[in-house]
C-alpha cells in the first residue's frame, strides 16, 4: 500500500515538471491509501508481536517507515490542521507557496529518502526470493531511482513556477510591522 500512496504522490510531485495544475488533480486518491497503509503496518506490528529477530534490511525498511511520520509532521500539522482552524484550503500551490517561502523545500526533498528506501526494501524482502527478481536486480536499481529523481524535479518546477507566478504580483504593503 506505502508502495501505492508513495508512487502516486511521487508521481503527483513528477507531474508538476509541466504543471502545477496538473499534479494538483492527482491528489484524490492519496489519502485513502495513506490510511490503508497506515492500518496494514498496524497489522503487520502486530504479526510480529512474538518475533523480533530481523535481517538488517528489515530493521532499516522498519526505521525508515516509523521515521516518517515523524519528518511529516510539520507538514501534515501546517497544511491539514490549518485547514480546519482557520478554513485555510490546501492546495499544491499554497504548499509549494509555503514550503518555498518558510525555506524548507530542502527538508521536503530529503523527505524523499527514507520513503524510498521502505518502499524498495518493501519489495526487495518480498520478492527477492523469486529467481527473476535476483536476475532482474541490475535492471531494476536505476528504475527505482527514476521516480524520485522524477519527483524532486517536479516539486523544483513548481516552485519556480510559483515564483515567477508570485514576481508577477504588485508588491504588498506592510501594515502591522512597518
Amino acid at each position: 500500500m506505502l508502495l501505492t500512496y508513495l508512487s502516486l504522490h511521487l508521481e503527483n510531485h513528477a507531474l508538476g515538471i509541466w504543471s502545477l495544475d496538473l499534479a494538483a488533480r492527482g491528489t484524490v486518491l492519496l489519502y485513502g491509501s495513506a490510511g490503508l497503509h497506515f492500518a496494514l503496518a498496524l497489522r503487520t506490528v502486530y504479526d510480529r508481536r512474538h518475533q523480533w529477530t530481523l535481517q538488517l534490511a528489515e530493521w532499516v525498511r522498519l526505521w525508515a517507515g516509523l521515521s516518517l511520520p515523524v519528518l511529516l509532521i510539520r507538514r501534515a500539522v501546517a497544511a491539514h490542521l490549518a485547514a480546519s482552524l482557520y478554513g485555510f484550503e490546501p492546495d499544491y500551490k499554497k504548499i509549494v507557496v509555503s514550503l518555498t517561502t518558510s525555506g524548507t523545500q530542502g527538508l521536503q526533498l530529503a523527505r524523499l529518502a527514507p520513503g524510498c528506501v521502505h518502499n524498495r526494501l518493501v519489495l526487495w524482502i518480498r520478492f527477492r526470493h523469486y529467481p527473476f527478481v535476483r536476475l532482474a536486480k541490475p535492471a531494476l536499481i536505476p528504475a527505482l531511482v527514476i521516480l524520485p529523481s522524477l519527483s524532486a524535479a517536479g516539486f523544483v518546477q513548481m516552485a519556480r513556477a510559483v515564483l515567477a507566478a508570485n514576481a508577477m504580483l504588485p508588491p504588498t504593503f506592510c501594515v502591522s510591522s512597518c
